[in-house]
């Protein structure tokens, strides 16, 4: 009887999975704990910080202006929009709970046109 609920259980494993992965959604696990990410998007990539709104918002605008430059920054909304390695950088941020931000970090080159999640993942790297 144990072998077939385990067989259950991986078969709706495997089902929900193909449908994943036949319907483009596609969740790309990059870390764990804090300091996880996720694709959440083909050029998107999810972050969560236990750092205050304010703190992460000035970690990517720092961040951002290093490695590239800053085309327009408002910290009442925590949005960012910046130019990195040719790319076109969006950052934008949200306070969660008490003690935690989500942070969402999209990088797309050639005028706008591809995605860059390799950017985006080093970037969500680098704020972690």
């Amino acid at each position: 009887m144990g072998i077939l609920k385990m067989n259950r259980k991986l078969g709706i494993a495997v089902l929900l999975l193909a449908a994943l992965l036949s319907s483009g959604c596609v969740v790309l696990a990059l870390g764990a704990g804090a300091a996880g990410g996720y694709a959440i998007g083909k050029d998107e990539i999810e972050g969560f910080s236990e750092r205050s709104l304010d703190q992460t918002w000035r970690a990517a605008y720092e961040l951002f202006n290093r490695d590239g430059a800053v085309a327009s920054a408002d910290k009442e909304r925590a949005k960012i929009e910046a130019i990195i390695n040719e790319s076109k950088v969006n950052f934008s941020a949200e306070q969660v709970s008490p003690r935690s931000v989500r942070f969402v970090i999209q990088a797309r080159r050639n005028m706008n046109l591809f995605p860059d999640i390799k950017l985006a993942q080093s970037l969500h790297q680098k704020m972690m």
